[in-house]
């Protein structure tokens, strides 16, 4: 299951909607404070939001049982960079993150794997390789 919040930031486009698109289609629309929750399908999945000519960047994160949950959160930029954001920053315009990504239980460990550009178990950054 894919969960999906705005969080309450600033005043940037607080009175609109972002238009939610999961895998390249527009699914619905979300308003500050909302939560809203998509079945999916096992396999990689990709979610971006988009206002007028702006957008997120995406976010990529795998389903591999009905049992996954992955939350993602959505905020407005800062209302002190709007007018350098609106154009220069079109595809990066509304910060966006895995907030948390969990497997079922299996045994006495979680099963979790990692997926490029998410964060770690618990919303902690996996880290960093040692230096060879």
């Amino acid at each position: 299951m894919l969960v999906i919040t705005r969080k309450s930031a600033f005043y940037a486009n607080y009175l609109r909607s972002y238009k939610i698109f999961i895998d390249h289609e527009c699914v619905g629309k979300i308003r500050v404070g909302q939560e809203k929750r998509f079945e999916l399908n096992e396999g990689v999945h990709t979610v971006w939001f988009a206002i007028d000519w702006c957008r997120s960047k995406e976010i990529s994160f795998e389903i591999r049982s009905q049992d996954d949950l992955v939350e993602i959160e959505c905020w407005a930029t800062s209302p002190f960079t709007v007018p350098f954001d609106i154009f220069f920053r079109t595809m990066d315009y509304m910060p966006v993150a895995i907030k948390r990504q969990d497997r079922p239980q299996s045994g006495d460990c979680a099963e979790y794997r990692s997926v490029p550009g998410s964060l770690g178990v618990g919303g902690v950054p996996p880290s960093p390789p040692p230096f060879e």
